[in-house]
């Protein structure tokens, strides 16, 4: 008989452990289709179409605030928003997943039409340059007098002091990159969040490539009557440049994009320093012609520091959000300062290379070596 009644208690308890189990297992399969619902609903906010004001925008995807501040975005709206919160409207409608209806959209008027034919339109100017400054080359090295040629052949060509016109050509190449890759993140950013990096890596990419080329070109100039002292500011440089490449990556996958602008300013600010280093070698002694050069060149810095703190602070619109949402907007400001910037540089610079090869004159200002 007690056997029986302890039989019947462990069948007992073998049931309300069932019962326990299979109450927990209902919990986990609600829990898990909770779950589900959650990424169903987040799956949904990527196929969300993008409106045109950011106002509704704001409603698009379920975990917009969440995601601007943890810097994960869904949404091509999402990186407007975070980008400049101060546009309000003008976003590109009917773009998204299609090149097509990208290019098409660089004959529309929205918040990035200034922004495409600014840097479209510097790209072509450059281009011709290019060809044009090609042209200039081969015709003085056709026209320059053969025993002029005989006598300086060694200094003119061969050796470390006279400015080579590759880095002429580099200069104007790299511009004519930079403005483009502007136009092409510009112009395909609407597409998706995917082409939205891709594009801004290329973009980013350029601008430090027209750092190099345009700091090359000044140091080239300006330090060739020192050759020695060239080759060791210009490699010095050199490491900066990797050592900022390096950092590029790490930069841009944490957006840090102050750090960014910092590290581009100090590898820009190495041209000014060059010419500062050139009067030093020159015992402080600084002809019209050096004092033009270091004129021009803090015009052009002047532009390139002026374009970097309006884009920085988002001025006008942060002024006044939503009056510049697609004419005159901080960004557009700084697109034109920086090719006016490029175009004082180029006017200081290319004399001494489309010039000095046919005169000889380049050679007998060098009267420090």
């Amino acid at each position: 008989m007690q056997r029986l009644n302890n039989n019947q208690q462990q069948q007992q308890q073998q049931q309300q452990q069932q019962h326990q189990h299979q109450h927990h297992h209902t919990l986990e399969k609600n829990v898990n289709d909770d779950d589900d619902n959650d990424k169903y609903h987040d799956d949904d906010s990527l196929s969300i179409d993008i409106p045109l004001s950011i106002e509704e925008g704001r409603g698009a995807s379920i975990h917009n605030d969440c995601q601007c501040c943890e810097h994960s975005f869904e949404t091509f709206i999402d990186l407007m928003l975070n980008e400049n919160p101060f546009i309000k409207t003008g976003f590109r409608e009917n773009t998204q997943n299609s090149f097509i209806e990208c290019t098409k959209s660089c004959f529309q008027l929205h918040n990035d039409t200034l922004n495409i034919w600014s840097h479209l339109i510097a790209a072509l100017f450059y281009i011709y340059l290019f060809f044009k400054s090609i042209s200039i080359i081969l015709n003085n090295n056709s026209n320059s007098n053969s025993d002029q040629i005989a006598a300086h052949d060694d200094i003119l060509f061969n050796s470390a002091d006279a400015p080579s016109n590759f880095n002429l050509l580099f200069f104007l190449f790299s511009c004519f990159l930079c403005f483009t890759a502007s136009s092409i993140y510009h112009t395909y950013r609407s597409h998706s969040v995917p082409v939205f990096k891709k594009t801004l890596l290329f973009d980013v990419s350029s601008i430090g490539f027209l750092i190099l080329s345009s700091v090359n070109l000044i140091i080239d100039s300006e330090l060739s009557c020192f050759p020695r002292v060239k080759r060791i500011f210009l490699f010095s440089f050199l490491f900066l440049v990797f050592i900022a490449l390096s950092l590029l990556p790490k930069i841009m996958r944490e957006k840090k994009y102050g750090m960014r602008t910092l590290v581009f300013t100090l590898l820009a600010l190495q041209g000014i320093v060059s010419h500062l280093l050139k009067v030093y070698m020159q015992g402080g002694e600084s002809s019209s012609r050096d004092n033009i050069t270091l004129r021009n060149l803090l015009v052009a810095y002047l532009f390139f520091g002026l374009g970097l703190s309006i884009r920085r602070l988002k001025i006008p619109e942060s002024l006044w959000p939503g009056q510049f949402d697609i004419w005159f907007s901080s960004h557009q400001i700084f697109h034109v300062l920086v090719v006016i910037g490029t175009i004082f540089i180029y006017n200081t610079y290319h004399v001494n290379y489309l010039e000095s090869n046919n005169t000889l004159d380049y050679l007998n200002k060098c009267t420090y070596k």
